[in-house]
């Protein structure tokens, strides 16, 4: 898809209804699906970060895994309900002015079962039923950049929830502010606000969403913050029970002390979706005997480094396959004296000394698995009935926190989050037309709740 036609794509998100009456055909492959279709695609990528198993060991607990993986269903829910709603838009039939644009006005229209099965197939399964009327009331709203083009929707799905759509866009953002009022709850105010911040050309999505949770007090509310790129995921969200934040992890270690040989400990590391460690420079081999060390057995640890296939030719056991061991850094600590016929090395035991040496493959030894980027999710969970913070780094396949290190969850602190809900001032308004998200992949929490 050429750049330019994100211009017109954006120009369709306002293009929605356009004439009155009864509804003909509907429309499939408009500008506002394909746009719907883009950004729950990169929306999706969130599940990336879900954990497949439930059954942790080690540190972990069940209870946040579970409670971590509800959330982002009830997440990608609100999300896929807010951009389906605004896809009815782009499904119906409307006339349209020469300039794409359309043409303001009050739309009733009528729901038959052909567009309810279009509905349902165009807009992420959006259930509509087919003696449903749908009333649209498109506005220009009035804009203080030139080059930004704006309108106002409200959306009427017949059943009391009235929702409001303001869309702007230019040539790098697709810009919407989503409000919802539940008719008969909250006559005063909004019981939703959805912020998404569409940045196409960089493939860049952030989102905001807070619900009111009791209309009586605006402090009680449900929140969620995403930001999503090609290269990861960032996600926060808070309720009355706990907070979470979460993002992919780097690259981890994990110590191992169910001592094996050095191909029964890759393959351990291979079924974990690892491999033995490999050690490209002297900060991270230091680390590791520190962690050893800190771990207190009397036992070496394997790594990936090997000259199994070809003797005195050293290689790693995991991607860096193909990588000499003379390119790293810390020669001086490779003890080659004894290693004709010691095809596989690992850390000694006599940690201080910080010392590779090679020892025979079927050798029993502790292991040291590391874990690629995007292997496990780095969660910071605070219990807000008993304020107890936690941080881990959990194996997305087996659920297992481990001893994997360095977590890095606390980069994207839960307390951060508690702080800016107890920041909350509902006198502030937070309803303000507010389209621009200005946090990024390295601060998702810079920006205070308004």
């Amino acid at each position: 898809m050429i750049y330019k036609k994100w211009i017109g794509v954006a120009v369709g998100l306002i293009l929605v209804m356009g004439g009155c009456g009864m509804v003909e055909e509907p429309v499939e492959n408009t500008p506002i699906t394909e746009v719907h279709n883009e950004i729950i695609e990169t929306f999706n990528l969130l599940d990336n970060l879900s954990i497949q198993s439930n059954t942790a060991t080690g540190t972990a607990v069940p209870s946040i895994i579970q409670g971590f993986n509800t959330n982002q269903t009830s997440i990608k829910d609100k999300f896929n309900e807010v951009m389906s709603n605004l896809c009815l838009a782009g499904v119906l039939p409307i006339d349209r002015d020469e300039n794409s644009y359309p043409v303001n006005g009050i739309y009733t229209f009528s729901i038959d079962s052909s567009i309810a099965e279009t509905i349902q197939r165009m807009c992420d399964n959006r259930f509509v039923s087919a003696v449903d009327t749908v009333t649209i009331t498109v506005q220009d709203t009035s804009s203080e950049m030139n080059d930004t083009y704006v309108k106002h929707l409200i959306v009427d799905l017949g059943d009391g929830a009235i929702i409001h759509y303001d869309i702007r866009h230019n040539n790098s953002n697709i810009n919407i502010l989503m409000t919802e009022t539940q008719a008969e709850s909250n006559t005063q105010g909004y019981d939703y606000r959805t912020i998404i911040d569409y940045d196409p050309k960089n493939n860049i999505l952030k989102s905001e969403f807070i619900e009111i949770l009791d209309t009586s007090n605006n402090n009680n509310v449900y929140f969620f913050r995403t930001y999503i790129d090609s290269n990861k995921s960032f996600v926060a969200f808070y309720d009355d029970n706990a907070i979470y934040s979460a993002a992919a992890s780097d690259s981890r270690y994990e110590l191992n002390t169910d001592e094996k040989n050095w191909y029964d400990s890759q393959a351990a590391c291979v079924n974990k979706g690892g491999y033995l460690a490999s050690v490209l420079d002297t900060s991270t081999l230091s680390d590791l005997a520190s962690k050893c060390s800190e771990k207190g057995s009397s036992s070496d640890y394997w790594i990936g480094l090997n000259d199994i296939d070809n003797e005195g030719y050293y290689k790693w056991a995991g991607p860096e396959s193909a990588t000499d061991y003379s390119a790293i850094n810390y020669t001086d600590n490779l003890e080659l004296s004894w290693t004709y016929g010691r095809d596989c090395f690992n850390l000694e035991k006599w940690y201080v000394w910080k010392v590779v040496e090679g020892q025979f493959c079927t050798e029993i030894a502790n292991y040291i698995c590391e874990y690629p980027i995007g292997t496990e999710t780095a969660i910071s969970y605070l219990d807000i009935a008993n304020n107890e913070p936690s941080n881990k780094c959990i194996n997305r396949t087996t659920g297992n926190d481990g001893q994997s290190f360095p977590c890095g969850a606390s980069t994207k602190e839960a307390s951060v989050i508690q702080m800016m809900i107890n920041n909350f001032d509902s006198s502030a308004g937070w309803i303000e037309s507010k389209y621009k998200l200005s946090f990024d992949g390295d601060s998702i929490f810079s920006n205070s709740i308004r």
